[in-house]
């Protein structure tokens, strides 16, 4: 008969001993896991009732809301301004003594491209 076998068996106990004390740590922070999910799912929700009460009253009140884009309509606006402006531009070459109608299409392709400006500050990607 061999005693390697007893030298086995008190590792053998050791080990089990071990994988039970981490068994029981993981147990513990499975619980801490659970309690701290369950907090995140509450605040979640709760801000998600915040954010649609907010939304609610944006709309009531008229302001920004994030679904509608207004840069398309800005992108037309510039655009038929443009055109009008080219069109302008060629009136007053036509008749370069009129100062009142230049000065009037001078502010006219001022005012566009500010708004070309803003129109391009909405569509940056930060």
């Amino acid at each position: 008969m061999t005693y390697s076998g007893l030298f086995d068996e008190d590792k053998k106990d050791k080990q089990i001993a071990k994988l039970k004390k981490e068994n029981r740590n993981l147990k513990e922070i499975d619980k801490e896991h659970q309690k701290l999910n369950g907090q995140l799912r509450t605040e979640i929700e709760k801000i998600k009732k915040e954010n649609e009460i907010l939304q609610e009253g944006n709309e009531v009140l008229g302001i920004y809301h994030p679904s509608i884009d207004p840069a398309p309509a800005i992108k037309q606006l510039v655009e038929r301004k443009i055109r009008q402006g080219k069109a302008m531009v060629e009136i007053v070459k036509m008749h370069p003594k009129n100062k009142l109608f230049k000065s009037a299409a001078e502010n006219w392709l001022k005012n566009t491209s500010t708004l070309e400006e803003i129109y391009r500050k909405l569509t940056r990607k930060n």
